[in-house]
């Protein structure tokens, strides 16, 4: 029994910090994930988190006990017992960096094990149990919604952590390139964010959630942009990052969560432009693409 999988990384329009509401969107770095099953001699014995096995093959600093999580989740859930599970991820998307490779992890694991043992598995439980195992493994302590929804739909997500609802979603230009900038920081460096720390902000942006629901994609890049200025200067992140590329003719670019990767959403014309920009910054570059499709199973 084996199930595969791919799953999308995502970037920030609008951080949830100051009103628990907020905006992501998907981009084509992605995280592959294969899940295969084998019967233990033992039936009907209780699973444990001990009959999982998980390697990362690319990236073995990803938060492992996040992933068997996961898994011991859903197959708790499904009563599926009895079984020796080998899952491994790999992929380009980098971990601890701000572009969401948690939240895509989650996601891909929980669509290669539904495959594996077919069974049928609602977007709704997808993020209910991938946000779940987010926050009782410590990744998160609000459970990276908006991520989650972003990684797994494509598009534009709009997101309310309040209610745990997805409020709306839609699709950006497909002619648009996403060029992102991660600097390299070991992951014990991964800042905590004060929440408190942003409510002056929460006027401003709970405003600037609803026009961007409205108002279309010129909105979203403004939004995209205070976000970026915003939430870049209060972690201590460089803010001339963000000055540079939209000088090289991105028409948004911002901080991703917390950092310490930046996106910037471009015509193609300027994507060379912005890249020499950002070679003036340590970190690695990125071309990729935005993505409206969305994680899916594979084969």
């Amino acid at each position: 029994m084996m199930g595969r999988s791919v799953a999308k990384g995502c970037g920030s329009i609008m951080s949830a910090y100051s009103t628990g509401r907020g905006i992501a969107f998907a981009l084509g770095l992605e995280i592959f994930a294969e899940v295969k099953a084998e019967r233990m001699n033992t039936e009907g014995q209780e699973f444990r988190s001990n009959d999982i096995n998980l390697v990362n093959a690319q990236h073995p600093d990803l938060k492992v006990k996040f992933g068997i999580n996961v898994l011991t989740n859903l197959l708790h859930k499904r009563n599926i017992r009895g079984y020796k599970v080998d899952a491994r991820t790999w992929g380009d998307l980098p971990p601890a960096s701000g572009l969401k490779s948690s939240s895509a992890a989650g996601n891909a694991l929980i669509l290669a094990a539904s495959q594996c043992f077919g069974i049928n598995v609602s977007n709704k439980e997808i993020i209910e149990l991938n946000t779940q195992s987010a926050i009782e493994s410590g990744v998160t302590t609000a459970g990276s919604l908006d991520d989650a929804y972003a990684s797994l739909l494509g598009g534009v997500v709009f997101t309310d952590y309040n209610s745990r609802e997805l409020v709306h979603r839609i699709t950006l230009d497909d002619g648009l390139m996403v060029v992102v900038l991660s600097p390299e920081r070991p992951i014990k460096d991964h800042l905590k964010v004060d929440r408190k720390s942003f409510t002056p902000y929460s006027k401003v942006f709970d405003t600037l959630f609803d026009l961007s629901r409205t108002q279309g994609a010129e909105m979203l890049y403004a939004t995209k942009v205070v976000n970026g200025l915003v939430h870049a200067a209060a972690l201590g992140h460089d803010t001339a990052i963000i000055d540079s590329a939209l000088r090289s003719g991105a028409v948004a670019a911002g901080l991703s969560g917390k950092g310490p990767s930046f996106t910037a959403l471009v015509p193609p014309p300027s994507v060379k432009n912005v890249i020499n920009s950002w070679s003036n910054f340590p970190g690695k570059i990125f071309q990729t693409a935005i993505d409206n499709k969305g994680s899916h199973t594979l084969g």
